[in-house]
């Protein structure tokens, strides 16, 4: 069963603000951005540099989720946003298990999803082919795979771009988005199937967010 994600930044729990390892984001944003050439057409995490940014900030992440509880009851299916800027988003998801995060993009984007409790599924998609807000268009799919405590997801801007989250158990994530201008709109999509086709492809119904959202 699917339930909205609450998008409020407060919720029963601290502030997420409060226990972000904020300064380790602003590194990862340095250095991503010093990297962005190189980023932008990559098809995968092998760009000199990256692997060890990555690898900084999982660091950083583990020894904030060491001295600190994550785990919220009753407060899963929220987005906690910590930074909102022009080139960093960050902030805390938290899903309850059996729960979706539904298909979306971060164009011209580098995302981390960083687990930090509880297990799930992410699922990466190719660039659409079609476009324009309300038409259907053609997703191929790049993978999919388990992602348990301790583990990442890695978005690249040309590379499995779309992507959603299926939550195994109760799952609480560091999101980090880095980009040269995250103002854009963004793509939610609608699948028309419950699945890919045989040949990986995937159908669906493609909604500009601030369409979406009546904006």
């Amino acid at each position: 069963m699917r339930s909205r994600i609450d998008t409020r930044t407060r919720s029963g729990c601290e502030r997420a603000e409060s226990y972000a390892p904020i300064g380790a984001m602003r590194r990862f944003q340095s250095e991503i951005l010093t990297l962005w050439p190189s980023v932008l057409e990559a098809r995968s995490d092998r760009v000199p540099g990256l692997p060890e940014a990555v690898g900084r900030l999982k660091l950083a992440v583990r020894a904030w989720a060491g001295e600190r509880a994550l785990e919220c009851q009753g407060h899963l299916n929220r987005w906690e946003l910590m930074i909102d800027e022009p080139t960093l988003r960050a902030g805390v998801l938290r899903m309850r298990g059996g729960n979706r995060f539904p298909l979306h993009d971060h164009p011209e984007s580098l995302s981390v999803s960083l687990v930090i409790s509880g297990s799930v599924i992410a699922g990466g998609f190719g660039r659409p082919t079609g476009s324009g807000t309300g038409r259907t268009v053609q997703l191929v799919a790049v993978g999919r795979r388990l992602l348990r405590a301790g583990e990442i997801s890695l978005v690249l801007p040309e590379h499995g771009n779309a992507h959603d989250l299926s939550a195994l158990t109760d799952t609480v994530l560091l999101e980090v988005t880095v980009s040269r201008n995250l103002r854009g709109s963004r793509f939610w999509y609608f699948p028309l199937a419950r699945r890919a086709d045989r040949n990986s492809h995937l159908a669906a119904i493609a909604l500009r967010q601030n369409a979406a959202a009546g904006g």
